[in-house]
């Protein structure tokens, strides 16, 4: 299979990896978070660790770099809520920091502003199937409004 480092637009990317992401939540909620976040796609440090496959249309992150890369703080120029948010799809994807670190959600969360938090709690939300299952819940910050 001919693969390539990304050379195709953001906006491509973004649907050669939703595609790649289909049908599994874990992935449809790691790639959606970072698309939805708006700077990895652009980012050149995290393209590198995309594949575009031309012949399939389809993209996928090499997810187990990116954490190593993020252990290592060699993905650059980025403010550090994207870094968090990069952790969060990490995490969600299924690959934590290399050697038996881990982040704590405490971490993952502090100084995420609203926008961000949304957007982190829209991928957990996929990550359980809610999208599935119809669920609809506004997020509100009470505890025990759900039904």
């Amino acid at each position: 299979m001919d693969t390539t480092q990304s050379p195709i637009t953001p906006e491509q990317l973004a649907g050669a990896l939703r595609a790649q992401a289909a049908g599994v939540n874990s992935l449809e909620a790691a790639v959606g978070l970072l698309i939805e976040h708006g700077t990895w796609l652009h980012h050149p440090d995290f393209r590198a660790f995309v594949t575009y496959h031309p012949d399939s249309g389809l993209a996928s992150i090499d997810w187990a770099n990116v954490a190593h890369a993020l252990a290592r703080g060699t993905v650059l120029g980025s403010s550090n809520s994207a870094l968090q948010v990069l952790g969060i799809a990490c995490e969600l994807a299924g690959h934590s920091l290399p050697f038996g670190q881990r982040w704590t959600l405490a971490e993952l969360t502090a100084g995420l502003g609203r926008v961000n938090a949304a957007l982190v709690l829209q991928a957990i939300a996929r990550r359980m199937g809610w999208h599935v299952l119809g669920l609809t819940v506004a997020i509100n910050g009470e505890i025990g409004g759900m039904q």
